[in-house]
């Protein structure tokens, strides 16, 4: 067995969690602060981040994200999907945010 991690796979949690992190004052950033506001171990700060980002009321657009894009079988038929949604002006959950209204300054980061 290989024990070996990539090392792009732990840059890539890294950033994510620190884009998060830094994120506004965020539901999951408050309750990593409280969790270490006790003097808690780094990862029962992360894992209780985690824990609130699960909610669907926080975290949930990235479920949904997940589950939107799970319909496309093809590169073809999402851009084809896409395009109407587009075309009508229907809001993706998941992409984009409310705060940001020229784009999340973040995906520049994330995206690297």
């Amino acid at each position: 067995m290989n024990n070996k991690v990539d090392p792009i796979l732990v840059k890539t949690v890294d950033v994510s969690l620190i884009l998060y992190a830094e994120h506004d004052f965020n539901a999951s950033t408050f309750n990593a602060r409280v969790t270490a506001s006790t003097l808690s171990d780094f990862y029962s700060c992360i894992t209780s981040a985690i824990g609130t980002l699960r909610g669907p009321l926080h975290g949930g657009a990235n479920e949904a994200a997940m589950q939107f894009l799970k319909q496309f079988k093809s590169k073809e038929q999402a851009d084809e999907e896409l395009n109407k949604i587009f075309g009508q002006k229907k809001l993706i959950m998941g992409f984009g945010h409310r705060v940001y209204k020229n784009g999340d300054p973040r995906n520049a980061i994330i995206k690297k």
